[in-house]
């Protein structure tokens, strides 16, 4: 039917493109409120224009004429026609009032608004569909106060600029049972879901989150030695020291494998890092600065070393987060001493005297 409404927006996701028959397209759906309830306003293609040509803000008041409703899945919602128009104003419509949930209080919910710190970040994985088409996934963990929760991005989403330390908001997630998460819980985004990073905050939400993040920093090579849990996700930066050439072996399914050894150091010590499959194929040389998440401690007899396979990440620090590592030449200066060959052989007793040499 075609229905006139005032309400006010309380979301604007980001516009979506599709492509339909060869045809490119765009759609956005405005989640609209008033003392009834909530409902989406779809706009299609050159519509979607005026979101900006109306200035359109989270919070406006708004009447729409002219709507067409669909009913889908047992929803209703609304699109906006050839014949509709949106006018913005001083109309009467319930204020918004935002209900943020703690993480801590996750459990089977839609259309839910949350923020967190983000503590950890996973690589882009790409994936064929049963159509033969290509899918995208990605994954990270955001903390508060209260708890914490893998978030699961789709597609579009998984392009968004993310860090470690980031704080996310994400609005209008789907929160699901997930027995593999490690939290129990996981949001999965959608394609009308609004992602923001670093939103502003008032300052009771600015010290929790800082106070959170405070342990989200990566480890010094020599604090490796203080961990005595096998399989413990740290992060470090370090500068390649030695780097040995990649390996192939057999897995016992048949598959190839590739890994790869390196020796990190940084101003405090060095430890040895292997690296699997893809990560082994990261271009690299002695000398370079690599900061990795996510790495998984090994615990040797008289070591730690580090494993970095498919949930790791090898990022390019910073200049502010390498201010302090050494040169490759300090490095090897501080873990080596440079000896004679003649001296080392009467060291170990091979040589008599340095005459013999």
């Amino acid at each position: 039917m075609e229905v006139n409404i005032v309400a006010r927006i309380v979301r604007i996701p980001r516009i979506r493109s599709f492509d339909r028959n060869g045809r490119d397209g765009k759609v956005v759906s405005l989640e609209l409120q008033d003392e009834s309830g909530n409902m989406q306003l779809t706009l299609w293609n050159k519509d979607t224009q005026l979101i900006d040509d109306l200035d359109l803000k989270e919070g406006d008041a708004i009447k729409v004429l002219g709507a067409q409703s669909r009913a889908r899945n047992g929803e209703i919602s609304l699109n906006h026609s050839w014949i509709g128009r949106i006018i913005k104003g001083d109309f009467d419509a319930p204020e918004y009032q935002e209900n943020i949930i703690k993480l801590g209080d996750a459990h089977e919910i839609r259309n839910v608004t949350l923020i967190g710190l983000v503590s950890k970040v996973y690589d882009t994985i790409t994936f064929e569909r049963d159509d033969g088409s290509t899918g995208k996934v990605k994954s990270l963990e955001l903390e508060d106060d209260t708890g914490a929760i893998r978030v699961t991005m789709w597609n579009e989403d998984t392009e968004t600029e993310i860090k470690k330390g980031d704080i996310m908001k994400i609005i209008g997630g789907n929160i699901e049972f997930d027995d593999y998460s490690g939290t129990n819980y996981r949001i999965n985004t959608n394609w009308n879901s609004k992602l923001i990073i670093n939103p502003p905050l008032d300052e009771k939400m600015k010290e929790i989150l800082s106070e959170v993040g405070k342990y989200i920093k990566p480890v010094k090579i020599n604090d490796l030695n203080n961990i005595e849990e096998d399989g413990e996700e740290v992060d470090i930066i370090g500068r390649v020291v030695n780097l040995y050439e990649p390996n192939e072996f057999q897995r016992d399914d048949g598959t190839t494998g590739l890994v790869r050894t390196t020796e990190m150091a940084d101003e405090t010590g060095m430890v040895r890092v292997s690296m699997w499959d893809s990560k082994a194929e990261y271009p690299m040389k002695e000398g370079d600065a690599l900061k990795i998440e996510n790495a998984r401690t090994r615990l040797g007899e008289y070591q730690v070393d580090l494993s970095v396979g498919r949930t790791s990440r090898i990022l390019k620090p910073t200049e502010e987060e390498i201010s302090s590592l050494p040169s490759l030449q300090d490095a090897e200066s501080m873990l080596y001493q440079t000896k004679k060959l003649k001296h080392w052989l009467k060291e170990t007793g091979m040589l008599a005297s340095s005459a013999e040499f």
